[in-house]
């Protein structure tokens, strides 16, 4: 009965007892002072939570989910142009770029140090180097860390050391599905396999235990080798996911939430469409009182009769058949406002603004389309800070680490390792909507404290190099005759208001 009492507890029952020779169970009665949410009545009866980890939560629904999640990117556009501005302001045309920020022991700038870095680094970031294959540049691998991280929940990537390239430093990616979920058991060392990775007591990753053959790969595996998994030490591995729990080891599709709704909104799309391509051909049936059926022009292939049609043209019908008009109401007038409702769900599940991700600009104003514009870049900013924190730092540091190896960043001293590990990233900007109204609060800003390098950063700029650019062009204005362009002028609305004045 102990254990039958636990089973029931899990589920909120309890046991009543032995009545009129009937065991009895009921639902436990709560506390009047619990929380509404917990209680179980005839509205959240049919309301299941599960108790379980993330882990065993995801160990049964993940490889669903995954497979769902690259079905609605292959046939949903809605959610193949999520994926598509996701790698747009994520990562952006010219990639997320390294600014070097090493800096002297009384606070000047190293420009030296700085600058031969950021040279390597730049060459690094071809495809022949940055990638194993030799098809991705860096920026390529950051589009894909961020899609595969939406669309399957996590992204991974192993480091190797390439003789082939000068930098002896590649990344090659690793799609999910290689990471065996169905491997879960304890080791006789302590630690412990969680949906295919390898952990100590306290959660740190120890190793990834990949399968040799994707189990959906047209080409056989490498029977040769006796092995089902190959084992690669979590140092060599960059594992990138959004964790929901504490003790959460695998990610989860950001349309998680969102895919029966999606699924929904577009299969009830398509029968629209259906009914509508049915109601625009305004068919009918015939029917015979005598039962004899109607010839009609002729016979197809499957024997059935069928009628020519022709604009404007009537046909007399033989005695006893009459004709039944089939003439269904499509499009009905609710497609658009419930097509909406869905997909504004849908939006709020993926953290986007409905506008964004429906490209529906209508009935909308310049006030509440800065506040979507907004709350989108808040959106994709978050998503910066975690490429950048997850993926481009630990890169950089493994990569500079190698080139002290290798001579590329000579004549640095290793000994100083940590001074040169100081990288800023500088990740992709936005203009405005109104780029006049945004200038002048930008003027007005400068003047209330708000800084150059704040400005500059909110439009994926560094406010020392456009200094130093301006710079430039002033000296280079002055040389041709032209540095009247650069001169402070009043506008001609103050040059008005003066004239008035005076």
């Amino acid at each position: 009965m102990g254990l039958l009492n636990k089973v029931l507890n899990t589920f909120g029952w309890e046991y009543r007892g032995l009545i009129e020779g009937k065991y009895v169970f009921g639902p436990r009665p709560l506390s009047k002072k619990s929380y509404n949410a917990g209680k179980t009545n005839r509205l959240t009866g049919n309301w299941g939570a599960s108790g379980l980890t993330e882990d065993a939560e995801l160990r049964g629904s993940l490889a669903a989910m995954v497979r769902r999640s690259r079905e609605l990117d292959h046939n949903n556009d809605y959610v193949k142009g999520y994926f598509e501005k996701l790698k747009i302001n994520v990562v952006g045309s010219t990639g997320i770029l390294l600014q070097m920020n090493v800096v002297e022991d009384n606070g000047d700038k190293d420009t030296g140090a700085n600058q031969i870095i950021e040279k390597a680094w730049k060459e690094w970031n071809k495809k022949e180097h940055s990638s194993m294959s030799g098809k991705e540049s860096f920026r390529d691998l950051c589009c894909l860390a961020v899609e595969s991280l939406a669309r399957d929940g996590e992204a991974f990537f192993q480091k190797v050391v390439n003789t082939s390239s000068k930098f002896h430093f590649s990344l090659h990616p690793i799609e999910s599905d290689y990471l065996d979920i169905e491997l879960n058991k304890r080791l006789s060392n302590g630690n412990v396999i969680r949906l295919g990775i390898e952990m100590d007591q306290w959660n740190k990753p120890i190793a990834y235990w990949f399968l040799r053959k994707h189990p959906g790969d047209i080409i056989e595996g490498d029977y040769s080798r006796s092995e089902k998994h190959i084992r690669i030490s979590a140092n060599q591995i960059y594992h990138l996911r959004i964790k929901k729990r504490g003790t959460q080891n695998r990610g989860v599709p950001w349309a998680h939430a969102s895919m029966n709704r999606l699924n929904n909104a577009q299969g009830y799309e398509e029968n629209e469409l259906i009914a509508s391509r049915v109601a625009s051909g305004k068919m009918g049936f015939f029917s015979s009182e005598d039962g004899e059926g109607y010839k009609g022009d002729g016979v197809d292939a499957d024997g059935n009769s069928i009628t020519e049609v022709e604009p404007g043209a009537f046909e007399k019908l033989p005695h006893g058949v009459k004709f039944i008009p089939f003439d269904p109401q499509h499009p009905t007038s609710q497609v658009p406002e419930f097509m909406k409702i869905m997909l504004r769900g849908a939006s709020a599940g993926l953290g986007v603004s409905y506008n964004t991700f429906a490209s529906d600009y209508t009935d909308i104003n310049y006030s509440s389309l800065r506040q979507a514009r907004l709350d989108d870049r808040d959106y994709y900013k978050f998503i910066q800070a975690f490429i950048v924190d997850h993926l481009c730092n630990d890169v950089f540091q493994d990569w500079l680490d190698r080139q002290f190896l290798t001579g590329e960043v000579a004549p640095l001293p290793v000994s100083k390792f940590e001074k040169f590990n100081k990288p800023k990233w500088r990740t992709r900007g936005w203009s405005w909507v109104d780029p006049k109204k945004d200038a002048e609060a930008n003027s007005e800003a400068i003047k209330a404290g708000k800084t150059l390098q704040e400005i500059a950063a909110e439009q994926g700029r560094d406010w020392e190099d456009d200094l130093d650019q301006q710079a430039v062009e002033k000296a280079k204005a002055e040389k041709l005759g032209l540095d009247h362009i650069f001169q402070n002028s009043k506008s001609k609305e103050s040059k008005a208001d003066d004239n008035e004045k005076d």
